[in-house]
């Protein structure tokens, strides 16, 4: 069915397996607090090689979310599937009869089985283990990534992320912590604030991926414990926003960090385990010796990053201080460029109301869904009057289209 789906090493070491991640983002415009995240964690805790792994990233990922929204509860719509509720009819009704509203965000995130088969892409692995009288069966189900993009498109909400860790190891020696506690900004940046599309998966083409028993899946582990670290850390340009293309170098140093300990200790132990194994276990030791090829052959685990969207409604990145609003930045091909706006130039009012704080241009930017055009006065240093410019905003779209 599965095309490299996954491997095996039964010799009390290892499970490898492909690794996909996928997330949706976009160049990110502020919302109001009265938006909702719904997270929707999609578990494979009953899977009987990796559900123990599984286990770690969820309740990794509760946390990770419980707390960056721990004085916004009203904020956050959780909700998980596992054991007999992972299942791809349950999980997929769930995501058709979810009520988003426009300025909403929506993040899925799977951990379990995947792989590629061509024609069809990337398959996410559902399986529902149950058990009776002869032991269990295990029913394999299949959700197609485009099927789940389709459905979340229909959401039409702000922002949509994808995220799947699929198929974890458990190899001894390697370890990387997740969990934590992000920063409130930190969570309104990436999952309230962004918006559109950003596709990125977690190990490029022909990579498997990796976790471990004790903390879960290396990646997932990386993600959560990297977007817990402080705001200030993340936010490398400074622009008082945390972008998504900031955090992925961290994310994928996290990780190869601990493939790389993995790796190496994995090494050394296969090489002793075929040397120990009596002279009548053939098999094993050529189960053994594909995965010491596998693990020679892949000297990374690599994040493949496939779309990282910079396009900008308006245009500007902005701070306040005791004298309003300041533009802090300003993104080259985006309407507020070429309405000529500057760093340092102070948003004094946009279509005649006054702005006072960033939330004042947040509200008005995101009313403004259909063709724009927005009269902008700003105090420019060594200016006497207001200057009066014109942005053009394009219609509103929601993810799904290229914004």
């Amino acid at each position: 069915m599965f095309a490299k789906r996954s491997f095996w090493l039964n010799a009390g070491t290892a499970l490898l397996g492909l690794v996909w991640w996928g997330a949706i983002n976009a160049a990110p415009s502020p919302a109001a607090e009265e938006q909702v995240l719904h997270a929707v964690l999609v578990m494979g805790t009953n899977d009987p090689q990796i559900g123990e792994s599984v286990e770690v990233d969820q309740k990794n990922l509760e946390t990770f979310f419980e707390q960056g929204f721990k004085d916004h509860k009203d904020s956050l719509d959780l909700k998980v599937f596992k054991g007999k509720d992972f299942t791809r009819k349950k999980v997929m009704t769930y995501l058709s009869d979810l009520t988003v509203k426009p300025e909403d965000s929506v993040v899925f995130y799977f951990c379990g089985h995947g792989g590629y088969q061509p024609g069809l892409g990337h398959l996410l692995q559902m399986e529902v283990v149950e058990k009776n009288d002869k032991g269990e069966v295990v029913k394999g189900e299949i959700l197609l990534r485009s099927d789940l993009r389709s459905t979340l498109a229909e959401k039409h909400a702000r922002l949509c992320v994808v995220i799947s860790d699929a198929c974890n190891s458990y190899p001894p020696g390697a370890e990387v912590k997740g969990g934590g506690v992000p920063e409130w900004k930190t969570m309104r940046s990436l999952f309230l604030q962004s918006r559109g599309f950003v596709d990125i998966n977690s190990v490029s083409e022909g990579e498997n991926a990796f976790g471990d028993r004790k903390h879960g899946g290396f990646f997932t582990g990386s993600l959560t414990a990297t977007l817990s670290k402080p705001f200030a850390d993340l936010d490398f340009d400074k622009d008082g926003f945390v972008h998504w293309y900031e955090v992925l170098p961290m994310i994928q140093a996290g990780a190869q960090e601990a493939y790389a300990t993995f790796r190496f200790s994995e090494l050394k132990n296969i090489a002793k385990y075929i040397k120990d194994l009596p002279p009548d276990s053939e098999k094993e030791k050529k189960e053994l010796m594909s995965i010491e090829k596998t693990l020679k052959d892949q000297p990374n685990h690599s994040v493949r990053v496939f779309s990282l969207s910079s396009v900008l409604r308006f245009g500007v990145r902005v701070v306040e201080d005791k004298e309003g609003v300041m533009v802090a930045m300003v993104h080259e091909y985006t309407p507020a460029a070429s309405a000529g706006l500057k760093h340092g130039d102070r948003i004094r009012s946009i279509a005649g109301q006054p702005i006072q704080k960033a939330a004042d241009l947040d509200n008005i930017i995101a009313k403004s869904k259909g063709d724009v055009v927005l009269d902008v006065k700003v105090k420019r240093a060594g200016a006497d009057e207001l200057i009066s410019l014109t942005v053009k905003l394009a219609p509103w779209e929601s993810v799904g289209k290229e914004n």
